[in-house]
């Protein structure tokens, strides 16, 4: 790390004799460094942002939801009276080092499930009808832009002198991504869902710590804060907390714990989810951000998220199955009505 930009912390913050401990492995969206001091321990994030304006933004939101008792870890302010400050160009901040309980994928409690459920129906509630919007707003599907780089990317892969493991599977996800995308039929206003809440953008078991009874202790990474569907949240973390790429009885058992404690606090009905689970599924195989930032950009810090091509076949044979499983112990629109 720069020691320039340590002694500008210490200047800010008025901190002594800090130094670089360790760049924190992760953090695809941004860069993030543990520093300390003797009797102190920091986290120090750069945005990936380069307009002040959004970095404010995202900052709002966080001091929104904490005012509504959501964890939010919120950043420390500087002698200036900051909450960031550039430094080359960039925009960094300074927040208080947290620990909690971190679950893998895959291996999260039934407890966890449950607490990690009714905490985003508590954010939900809380964006349903915030004091203020963001500028970004949930995106729906673009299918001639995606063929034409999806094409792009296959022509790419095609011209390698030599694919190794990651090259084919990509290659086979594109393919069946474009058989998909192609034969899509459904528009989005076919769907009746609306961007009306505002929503944390990246909820998972990864962002978040858990205490040793398994409540959700704190709630990071606010930077994909956006309007969308609620329900698009709900089953992107679904997807990514119960399921990953695994189908069977436990991860549907899984999804009951998790949905049911969402359902508890704030009902949403076997029809609104039928319905985002399709625009999730649909925008999904319209989605190439793993593929480009890897063969455009040359960035292979996201390569872990590479889709497994048996995964979007599993959705595209099975997605009514799935549908009908996974909302049926969710009340009706008939029973939300009564």
């Amino acid at each position: 790390m720069d020691e320039e930009l340590i002694r500008k912390i210490e200047n800010l913050y008025n901190i002594s004799t800090l130094r670089f401990v360790e760049k924190v492995s992760g953090g695809y969206l941004s860069n993030n460094f543990i520093v300390k001091t003797e009797e102190a321990k920091y986290f120090l994030k750069q945005y990936r942002f380069t307009v002040v304006n959004k970095i404010e933004e995202v900052q709002a939101v966080k001091k929104y939801f904490y005012s509504c008792h959501i964890p939010a870890i919120m950043p420390l302010e500087t002698t200036e009276g900051k909450t960031y400050f550039e430094f080359n160009d960039g925009y960094f901040a300074l927040f208080p080092f947290v620990e909690g309980v971190v679950y893998k994928y895959g291996t999260i409690t039934p407890s966890a499930l449950e607490s990690t459920g009714k905490m985003l129906a508590k954010i939900h509630l809380a964006g349903k009808n915030p004091p203020f919007t963001v500028t970004e707003q949930n995106k729906t599907w673009d299918k001639d832009r995606f063929v034409q780089r999806a094409k792009a990317i296959l022509e790419i892969i095609k011209n390698k002198a030599k694919k190794d493991d990651f090259d084919k599977t990509a290659e086979e996800t594109l393919k069946l991504k474009l058989t998909l995308a192609e034969g899509n039929q459904v528009k989005f206003s076919d769907l009746n869902i609306l961007n009306d809440h505002l929503i944390h953008g990246d909820y998972h078991v990864n962002n978040l710590f858990f205490d040793a009874q398994d409540n959700v202790k704190y709630v990071f990474d606010w930077e994909k804060t956006e309007m969308a569907p609620r329900g698009a949240e709900l089953v992107r973390c679904m997807y990514i907390t119960c399921f990953d790429t695994h189908f069977e009885e436990k991860n549907f058992n899984d999804a009951d714990i998790y949905l049911k404690a969402y359902n508890e606090l704030y009902q949403i009905s076997q029809n609104e989810l039928a319905n985002i689970i399709r625009f999730n599924f649909i925008k999904h195989i319209h989605s190439l951000w793993v593929e480009t930032e890897h063969y455009i950009y040359n960035n292979t810090r996201v390569d872990i998220f590479l889709d497994k091509a048996g995964n979007v076949e599993y959705q595209s044979k099975n997605l009514n199955s799935f549908i009908e499983r996974v909302t049926s112990n969710l009340p009706s629109l008939i029973d939300q009505q009564k």
